[in-house]
């Protein structure tokens, strides 16, 4: 009895093995996780040598800042158990983190960084890499995303292409903001159950920064200008373009870098700029040796800088210019047209916005013979001029729009030959320099004669058809009032709307019920525009 005991307890140890084994091996197969180790790599700092900010913005002090990186870079092999980590390695994002190291077989990377803070959520992307499927054996990004003054746990996920995943990690304590913003923005629940877009918000505020801030109103990036205000992010490959003051224009790469600044020359750049169709870059411009601003329209030439100017709103509109210019003397400017928005569309045609005259125009074959095409506008306030021939017919009965920003074009495969959407912030303000005979009271009801308080401003949605030249609104709901400024975006299928003066911006379902909305009270002054953005890419995988 004693013996089949025995070799019963031998029987039992021998399958638990088993089963341990087994289970170990299951472990070990691929698509599960090796190691979960915290690396030893140091977090290197490099000494700054820049005296005033305008020098992070010099592309030679910018190299010199990448030539230091490439000596770290060579001193030894990185792997994903010794990487290179720098901190803010070209001094434009406090919240960001260099790595660099080299697998021996091809994998992707995510990221998430974590604070003990139940009020910020981790934050987790993909990063973005050149190789096939976002797989490659040299890894070199920029982590964006750290919150300041506190000590985060960054997690790095190696997942190979075979499946099999390491899991690293390290803490770091970033500095502190350099600027007043919010940390993590006030913020309201709104109405709709509609998820929130996934993407980061682009706030373009006139404290001289460009900030992105997430889904919960968590600052993620803070990156510094020299003067004026960002209007717009473009991304071109690799690149990334934004406003850096009145006369520059940066592009930085991936990696946080600056790798050129372009000089407007005699032009001063305001409100808005996009690519045409050749990759070169269309800005809405004032020349300073002129008599008006805000009513010309550059090329930037990408490739080797050079500046012209393609169009002059005065060629097109000689009469009314010559007459109203005269009313339009306000801080020893002559702003008569005040161009704020510039959209290409293919065949060498773009929509601009013009608040002044509450008009949107398109103006076509800007590059050979340019002309205006047509006009959507008050019929009434271009009465007894040449140019209400212009004008498109309206499809129904609606208001028309009054000081409107950021007019955007989208086209709809659905739509028939001839036909796009155009939608935008309609202001709502009846303010016009140049024509102090114009009653805008008496054309509309409730409209405001006021930059800060008013009735409602509105989200527009235009149907335009080229082939009957008639427009209709076919989309509108209040939005908070904004005289001035603020902007609208279709995003995620979802609404991302700006009113600038009021301090808010809010993410809407497609019916323009509120998700949630922001609250930029402590900017102390308006918020030009919030646009969001995956930043897919750039930053990160699709």
């Amino acid at each position: 009895m004693k013996n089949d005991m025995r070799k019963l307890t031998i029987l039992g140890i021998w399958i638990g093995a088993a089963v341990i084994c087994i289970a170990i091996v299951c472990f070990l197969l691929p698509g599960q996780i090796l190691n979960a180790v915290t690396l030893k790599s140091d977090i290197i700092r490099l000494e700054s040598t820049a005296k005033k900010k305008s020098q992070l913005y010099d592309v030679k002090y910018q190299q010199g800042r990448l030539r230091q990186l490439n000596k770290l870079k060579q001193k030894k092999k990185y792997t994903e158990k010794d990487m290179l980590l720098v901190y803010n390695p070209f001094e434009l994002n406090v919240q960001s983190i260099y790595v660099y190291f080299n697998t021996k077989k091809a994998a992707s990377v995510t990221y998430t960084v974590h604070v003990d803070d139940d009020k910020i959520n981790d934050f987790t992307a993909k990063l973005y890499n050149e190789g096939a499927n976002q797989y490659t054996k040299k890894h070199e990004y920029q982590l964006i995303g750290l919150i300041p003054e506190v000590e985060n746990t960054v997690t790095l996920e190696i997942q190979y292409k075979d499946g099999e995943t390491q899991i690293k990690k390290f803490k770091f304590t970033p500095d502190a903001l350099t600027g007043t913003e919010y940390k993590i923005l006030p913020s309201t629940e709104g109405t709709s159950s509609q998820q929130l877009s996934n993407g980061l918000y682009a706030v373009f505020s006139e404290n001289k920064y460009l900030y992105y801030y997430d889904n919960d109103g968590v600052i993620r990036t803070e990156i510094p200008i020299l003067s004026y205000r960002v209007v717009n992010l473009l991304f071109s490959e690799d690149k990334m373009y934004y406003s850096i003051s009145k006369s520059q224009i940066a592009e930085m790469n991936r990696l946080g870098q600056i790798t050129n600044v372009y000089s407007m020359g005699q032009y001063h750049l305001h409100h808005d700029y996009c690519f045409d169709g050749n990759g070169n870059m269309l800005i809405l411009a004032t020349d300073t040796k002129g008599d008006s601003v805000e009513d010309r329209i550059i090329q930037l030439n990408l490739k080797n800088g050079k500046v012209k100017q393609i169009i002059d709103l005065a060629d097109f509109y000689p009469d009314y210019y010559e007459e109203h210019m005269e009313f339009t003397k306000t801080n020893g400017d002559y702003d008569w047209m005040h161009l704020n928005t510039i959209q290409w569309i293919k065949g060498d045609s773009i929509i601009v916005s013009a608040r002044e005259t509450s008009a949107v125009i398109k103006i076509k074959n800007i590059y050979k013979k340019p002309e205006v095409e047509y006009m959507l506008s008050e019929k009434s306030f271009w009465k007894g001029t040449r140019y209400k021939d212009l004008l498109y017919k309206k499809a129904s009965k609606f208001r028309s729009q009054t000081g409107q920003h950021t007019v955007t074009y989208e086209e709809d495969s659905s739509l028939k030959t001839g036909q796009y959407y155009l939608h935008m912030f309609n202001n709502n303000v009846g303010m016009t320099y140049s024509r102090p005979d114009y009653d805008w009271n008496a054309h509309f009801d409730k409209i405001t004669n006021s930059g800060t308080k008013g009735y409602a401003s509105y989200y527009y949605k235009y149907l335009v058809d080229e082939t009957n030249k008639t427009y209709d609104l076919v989309e509108s709901y209040e939005v908070p009032y904004s005289g001035y400024v603020s902007s609208t975006q279709h995003f995620g299928g979802n609404h991302i709307v700006d009113s600038g003066q009021a301090f808010t911006f809010s993410e809407n379902d497609s019916k323009g019920n509120v998700i949630r909305q922001f609250d930029l009270t402590k900017e102390g002054k308006y918020c030009y525009r919030v646009f969001k953005y995956t930043f897919e890419g750039f930053y990160f995988a699709e």
